[in-house]
């Protein structure tokens, strides 16, 4: 019988915290996140916030209880949440929101970077155009760009704590990507659950 075990692209890492957590950056590899893709149908927009009891607004990342939406284009959002990998997120949601949107289950099609401390934004700012000065972007702010040559969903979840989502086949090259470029900052480099 084959080997079922999950597997996330950079398991090989094998990373531990490095210090004692006082370092200017911490770049962290986050897993257990659980996200789904919703697509509201043709006028069915105020329907599926309503199903999910959120108003939502273009770049802004909105909470409903754990679950965070995060808008992808105009009636497309991805929902992530710190629990239901096993594709439970997908099926409540799914539930929710019978005759009024699509889901499908992302929880294994994505990676999920952490990048905190008074030096992310000067890291982040290395490798995209988007203008990250807390007042363009200030916490809540969401947009898609290209980093290090790879798509990245970018969400602000604090002034000084960013959240990347990308594709898994990008992860090995982004991931070298955010340490080489991180190196001179000292970051605390880690993985963890995300909570």
């Amino acid at each position: 019988m084959a080997d079922r075990q999950v597997r996330y692209p950079l398991d090989e890492l094998e990373l531990k915290p490095r210090g004692d957590g006082g370092a200017p950056l911490e770049v962290a590899h986050l897993r257990g996140v659980a996200c789904c893709q919703v697509v509201a149908r043709r006028g069915c927009e105020q329907a599926v916030q309503r199903s999910l009891g959120v108003v939502t607004e273009p770049g802004r990342a909105v909470r409903a209880g754990d679950v965070t939406l995060l808008p992808l284009a105009p009636r497309q959002w991805l929902l992530m949440a710190p629990h239901g990998r096993d594709g439970a997120l997908a099926r409540e949601t799914a539930r929710r929101l019978s005759g009024v949107g699509h889901v499908s289950d992302q929880g294994h099609g994505r990676v999920l970077f952490r990048v905190a401390g008074n030096a992310a934004t000067e890291l982040l700012t290395r490798g995209c155009r988007l203008d990250l000065d807390p007042v363009a972007a200030p916490p809540g702010f969401v947009a898609q760009t290209t980093m290090a040559d790879v798509g990245v969903l970018m969400h602000r979840v604090e002034r000084n704590v960013f959240h990347l989502l990308l594709y898994p086949g990008y992860a090995r090259s982004f991931w070298d990507w955010l340490r080489e470029t991180a190196a001179p900052m000292q970051p605390e480099l880690r993985e963890g659950i995300l909570s």
